[in-house]
């Protein structure tokens, strides 16, 4: 069995999309406020927002040229534009594995998986990043039988 997966974009469209309009919004309203202050304020809104769409950005790179493949043998990430970056992780070397969720990632329904093995001396060796809540939970049955069967 194989699962193919990409990290989640729209979840965060919807809040950095909507962040923008926050400080847009905000900014036209304390301009009208504050008409002495309109170039601060409007300049600290613009800021904002370039920082928003800036994170936003971030995690388009991450969805168009990110995939993740779960199958019976191994974990493997492939990531980049033109040169690939691959990690593959042979599923008997797994030894941990953990579904980290943070608030953000709570409000926005995504998880990010860290999978541990020996050769990781610190933190994880592969990290799959913004995996929306029903595929993790998924990802969790099929790493905790995987891990079973090759435990027996």
């Amino acid at each position: 069995m194989e699962k193919r997966l990409k990290p989640a974009l729209g979840p965060y469209t919807k809040l950095y999309l909507g962040l923008v309009a926050l400080f847009i919004i905000g900014g036209s309203i304390a301009s009208a406020l504050y008409p002495d202050y309109i170039t601060p304020v409007l300049a600290v809104a613009g800021a904002l927002s370039i920082l928003a769409l800036a994170k936003l950005s971030h995690y388009a790179y991450l969805h168009y040229f990110t995939d993740y493949v779960i199958d019976d043998s191994e974990i493997s990430t492939v990531y980049g534009i033109w040169a690939k970056d691959e990690n593959h992780v042979p599923i008997e070397k797994i030894e941990d594995y953990s579904i980290v969720r943070t608030v953000t990632g709570k409000i926005l329904g995504i998880t990010d998986i860290g999978i541990q093995t020996a050769r990781g001396e610190r933190g994880f060796e592969v990290v799959l990043r913004s995996i929306r809540e029903k595929d993790a939970e998924e990802i969790d049955v099929m790493l905790d039988r995987l891990t079973r069967i090759r435990a027996k």
